[in-house]
């Protein structure tokens, strides 16, 4: 169900403590032991910034006549916060300023939905906890490793539930024999399939809903559907020339029946639930790695056969190519990530980034020459990785990077992420083998 309605949450609302009286106005007075209520609201944390919180909730299973009221509760800092909503047709989205609807930093604020009607509690919604996003520090500890024999391609991608979830493809070998799809479950790695994969892309939803996605025959797409147990395959070998999809880079999905995966010559195909279609493309640029923040608001990036970068973006109807926005034609970026409020970062040999308003790209600095990837959790903790093993941090304030991990050996690339609110892990590979790098935050 789309979301509709926006309201913004200001300090006027009624501050209930423990010591005060309750409001008169609306007059909710009843709650009736003898009714059953339910718990068909949905409440959802939406996303987190240095100055607000967004959340949304569903409206009532019950509420057929759009005549109940809700109420939103914050609970937080010894005081409770209540703010009433009428006339609910469609599910709602509230977004709370710090400075306006009294936010305080550090404060871990708990939430919860109620649904009233004639007086009385008809419904409730789940009980969530969130708080402002604060800088964080660039103080990890780090573990390198390395898995396998020499010769191997090394981790190409990486994505996890957790930290202690996490799976990767490539080629990498293992005592189990290895394969190019493995899982680590916070103390070691273990083999998912023995069954050769050529794959380069990796994305999920759960452990039992992931996607991979790179070649079938010759120069020719796949997709493979991991259930938890078993493999569906996706093929497209035998297309005419103007539907070939070509093998693919990466693979991002806002919701299980919306995937994307992108690949050369401009490919962009997408999954609906049942099937994969090739959708129309403005670009011939080879497309390397794609991420978003909704369902219409998604980003393709790559570069022209000139090695100038290429920059895609879709908005829920169409694809249009936006490689101007940088104003710029020396520029050499390949790998994109979006935060959940739709702020962007694009790396390879320079940096670039949209913060909301308008597109910036940093003047050169050899710090982010030859980046490979990047990705974060939150706008607080993104990192960027690339060749000699750069790793580079961003708090939500400025940019480190860590020397100390760096090596001048061109056989040393890092070439995957998977970033937690406390831990990342890293892979990439060396003449020695699989490297993988653990970082935990001290």
């Amino acid at each position: 169900m789309k979301i509709s309605t926006i309201l913004a949450l200001l300090i006027s609302t009624l501050f209930i403590t423990s010591c005060k009286e309750k409001p008169t106005e609306p007059n909710i007075l009843i709650v009736d032991d003898s009714l059953t209520i339910s718990n068909s609201i949905k409440l959802k944390h939406n996303w987190s910034d240095f100055d607000k919180i967004s959340l949304s909730f569903t409206k009532s299973d019950l509420d057929s006549t759009a005549e109940y009221t809700y109420v939103l509760e914050r609970k937080g800092n010894n005081y409770s916060i209540e703010t009433y909503f009428r006339n609910i047709k469609k599910d709602t989205t509230v977004i709370i300023n710090a400075e306006s609807g009294g936010l305080i930093k550090g404060i871990t604020y708990q939430y919860m939905v109620r649904s009233f009607h004639e007086g009385r509690l008809i419904d409730t919604s789940n009980t969530l906890k969130t708080k402002l996003l604060e800088v964080t520090t660039h103080d990890f500890v780090w573990e390198i490793d390395t898995l396998g024999e020499p010769g191997h391609s090394g981790i190409k991608g990486l994505w996890g539930v957790d930290e202690n979830n996490v799976w990767a493809i490539g080629g990498i070998g293992l005592e189990d024999g290895g394969g190019n799809f493995i899982k680590w479950n916070g103390e070691k790695w273990s083999t998912v399939t023995n069954e050769p994969l050529a794959v380069n892309g990796i994305f999920g939803f759960s452990e039992n809903d992931i996607w991979l996605v790179g070649y079938g025959l010759f120069q020719n797409g796949a997709a493979i559907h991991y259930n938890g147990i078993d493999l569906t395959w996706y093929r497209f070998d035998n297309p005419t020339p103007e539907d070939t999809i070509y093998y693919l880079q990466g693979v991002w999905g806002a919701s299980p029946d919306d995937v994307w995966a992108v690949g050369p010559q401009g490919t962009i195909i997408h999954w609906d639930g049942n099937s994969w279609t090739k959708v129309k493309s403005e670009s011939k640029a080879f497309l390397r790695d794609i991420w978003g923040s909704s369902a219409n608001n998604i980003y393709a990036s790559g570069l022209q056969s000139s090695g100038v970068y290429e920059l895609l973006k879709y908005d829920g109807v169409e694809w249009k190519r936006i490689t101007g926005v940088l104003n710029s034609d020396r520029l050499s970026l390949w790998t994109v990530w979006t935060d959940k409020i739709g702020r962007v970062v694009l790396a390879g040999n320079r940096l670039a980034w949209y913060d909301g308003n308008a597109w910036n790209s940093r003047p050169y600095d050899s710090i982010f020459m030859n980046s490979l990837r990047v990705r974060g959790n939150d706008f607080n903790n993104i990192f960027i990785v690339g060749q000699e093993r750069k790793i580079i941090h961003f708090n939500g304030t400025d940019w480190k990077k860590y020397d100390d991990i760096e090596i001048e050996n061109s056989f040393n690339n890092l070439l995957s992420i998977a970033v937690f609110e406390n831990n990342v892990i890293i892979g990439g590979k060396t003449l020695e083998g699989t490297l993988v790098i653990y970082g935990k935050r001290k």
